[in-house]
């Protein structure tokens, strides 16, 4: 499968510009390695800069950092526009969110346009979404918009509980798991 870029451990973006169209697997992921002792392993920090994602492909994340325990996604800054059109895809898949503006002001817009992806071999169905985490997420400032049209598309999946401040600002209301506070 082609991944657009694959880092292990941690990839962290304090400016620039990233372009990723159409890779045949995740656009930008990031893995935890198997050595407890990597400092900020599995994360993805993004402080300021754009990142522009397109992609066809079934199943996909256009920003990935969801491994069990350690992957965690921190936000400080820049534009993040995302267009998801495959099956079951997703605009931001991680274990844990932190999004805020200490850096620069935030901006997420995300479409995902797909259908609901059912796995050939298992059977296992995913629902293409905007942003998902499977644990907390914890928004103090910044805009996520996501715009979900396929069929059984969702806009933002919080896995547990869901942190919010009234400088975050989103169009769509979360579906969470655990409890929603207002800080």
């Amino acid at each position: 499968m082609n991944i657009g870029l694959n880092h292990n451990s941690v990839f962290i973006v304090d400016n620039g510009n990233i372009t990723i169209t159409n890779p045949s697997g995740d656009a930008l992921q990031v893995e935890a390695t198997n050595n407890a002792a990597d400092e900020m392993n599995g994360q993805m920090i993004l402080n300021s800069g754009n990142i522009n994602i397109t992609s066809k492909a079934d199943d996909v994340d256009g920003l990935k950092c969801d491994s069990a325990g350690v992957g965690k996604l921190t936000v400080t800054g820049g534009t993040y526009t995302i267009n998801m059109s495959g099956l079951g895809a997703k605009g931001v898949d991680a274990y844990q969110a932190e999004i805020n503006e200490t850096t620069a002001p935030t901006l997420f817009t995300i479409t995902v346009s797909g259908d609901r992806y059912i796995d050939p071999v298992t059977g296992d169905k995913n629902k293409s979404t905007g942003f998902k985490t499977d644990d907390i997420m914890r928004f103090t400032a910044g805009t996520i918009n996501v715009t979900a049209t396929g069929d059984r598309a969702r806009g933002i999946k919080v896995g547990y509980n869901y942190y919010y401040t009234k400088n975050a600002k989103t169009n769509v209301t979360p579906d969470v798991d655990g409890m929603m506070y207002l800080e």
